[in-house]
């Protein structure tokens, strides 16, 4: 994938990234949080977990002591997620 060059400062607490599909999102967040906890909604069995209890969200976080940042990717497919 070509990269463009882009002025971008992530904020200090929490922000949703968005954009339409195939632009980089995903590419970017992999680039300024590579030690973030990533929890990918494009994988069916993360999906339906979290589906049919949104609050294991709190726990994914909650067994890693050394998560500072949790990216939250493909939000847009439960919602929910955001109220965690």
């Amino acid at each position: 994938m070509e990269s463009v060059p882009r002025y971008f400062m992530p904020p200090a607490d929490h922000f949703v990234l968005l954009g339409p599909r195939g632009t980089g999102k995903t590419w970017l967040t992999k680039r300024f949080f590579p030690q973030a906890l990533r929890v990918d909604l494009l994988e069916p069995e993360t999906l339906r977990s979290l589906s049919a209890r949104p609050e294991r969200l709190r726990e994914l976080i909650g067994a890693r002591s050394e998560v500072r940042q949790v990216v939250i990717d493909e939000v847009q497919k439960l919602p929910v997620l955001l109220e965690y």
